[in-house]
């Protein structure tokens, strides 16, 4: 028997509305199907079960219960993809779409690679992030965190971390409003358990503060990650980028680009906001590779091709005007 390629893996729970368009686009890449779901009651394992058979996949389901931590349901649902013995993990979340070049992601591991796991990048309509969402499925990684958990690597030495450029995520929310505040309520409850030590769970606290509208707290956690200097540097950055968001602070983006150099979104905020000099500079910087959290809206000025996004088209308006006030342009 042919070893396996790829198994899907993935948690699952309630998604009956979308799934079936989250797994339309993989069939062309995976050979299994072995996921956990968390105690669906509107028919998603029937739906994955159905949509294997139909496309000639192996399938497992495993019919379990939500435990109340993320990286204790992606690490349950990891062993049940290893037991397949595939020779890498697709893991998926419900609401990303694969796009770009499948096939050609299928023959470049048909022909080998030398990495422990691949990463996207995923497109959200805030951000750009990157998640290393392939790995081999006998690499010693493991799921940490309660709410946007994050791999991590248990072997000696570093692992070896590839990048996909013709593949990427894009985010597409399939929830209805009630159903996002009930899951922001969840987090909450997840990430204060030990967000006053943990900077990633305060960073999370506050992003789920922002998404439901609480500017005030937001603030204080994004602040309370930044003052964490056992933090990532980038991090850190990003905390006091955000806080300076919501406060309009100019010294949360100077602060913010001294720890990170690296990125044009605090110097545009500052050039807005009459720093001398910020916006040409800015306009020059290239958008960052390998990191996350990058705002694509302060990249498309120079880079961007012609959009109707409202956001973009009103922070190129903010981009031309500051770089005209530099330039003394009227």
């Amino acid at each position: 028997m042919t070893k396996p390629l790829v198994v899907l893996s993935g948690i699952f729970r309630n998604e009956a509305s979308g799934i079936l368009e989250t797994l339309a686009p993989l069939a062309p890449l995976i050979d299994v199907v072995a996921v956990l779901d968390t105690g669906s009651h509107d028919g998603t394992p029937e739906l994955i079960e159905k949509w294997s058979k139909d496309n000639n996949k192996p399938c497992i389901v495993v019919r379990g219960s939500w435990p109340g931590r993320f990286d204790v349901a992606r690490n349950q649902a990891m062993q049940i993809a290893q037991s397949v013995q595939a020779e890498w993990i697709l893991e998926l979340d419900s609401d990303w779409h694969l796009t770009g070049d499948i096939l050609g992601l299928r023959k470049a591991l048909e022909q080998g690679s030398p990495a422990h796991a691949l990463q996207f990048n995923v497109l959200t309509p805030a951000s750009e992030i990157l998640a290393a969402r392939l790995r081999r499925s006998d690499a010693p990684f493991t799921w940490r965190g309660g709410v946007h958990e994050e791999i991590t690597w248990m072997g000696e030495g570093q692992p070896v971390i590839g990048q996909l450029d013709g593949c990427r995520f894009v985010y597409k929310n399939t929830t209805s409003e009630e159903q996002r505040q009930a899951r922001y309520k969840r987090d909450i409850e997840i990430l204060s358990q030990d967000a006053e030590t943990n900077s990633r769970s305060a960073f999370y606290k506050a992003q789920t503060m922002a998404n439901m509208g609480d500017i005030d707290g937001c603030v204080e956690w994004y602040l309370k990650a930044a003052d964490n200097t056992s933090a990532p540097p980038g991090m850190r950055a990003v905390a006091l980028f955000r806080a300076g968001v919501f406060t309009d602070n100019v010294q949360y983006f100077k602060q913010s680009f001294i720890i990170d150099p690296s990125r044009a979104e605090t110097l545009w905020e500052l050039a807005k906001r009459g720093v001398k000099g910020a916006a040409e500079i800015a306009y020059n910087m290239p958008r960052p590779k390998n990191a996350q959290f990058v705002y694509n809206e302060y990249y498309t000025l120079k880079d961007g091709g012609p959009t109707n996004n409202p956001r973009v088209l009103q922070m190129r308006e903010a981009q031309v005007n500051a770089l005209f006030d530099f330039k003394g342009v009227e």
